[in-house]
């Protein structure tokens, strides 16, 4: 069984954290950093892209959302 949130490391997040943190697979996790779409790794481990757990909470919460209807959200300001 995979990890809840509050099973997190605390220090460095690996893809599949990362996955568990935004609630996806890690396979979309993969496309978002093939399709340069998340912040690149804090650091590498080897050949694995590792985050602080600060750097990935900061880039979710600034990620546009879609609205019910699958449009973007916007934030009414114009």
């Amino acid at each position: 069984m995979g990890k809840s949130e509050g099973e997190l490391p605390a220090d460095w997040w690996m893809t599949d954290d990362v996955a568990t943190f935004l609630g996806v697979s890690g396979s979309t996790v993969r496309a978002y950093i093939t399709r340069h779409q998340m912040p690149e790794p804090d650091r590498m481990f080897g050949r694995s892209p590792g985050w602080r757990p600060e750097t990935i909470k900061t880039w979710h919460q600034s990620r546009p959302r879609k609205s019910q209807k699958g449009k973007q959200a916007t934030t009414g300001a114009r």
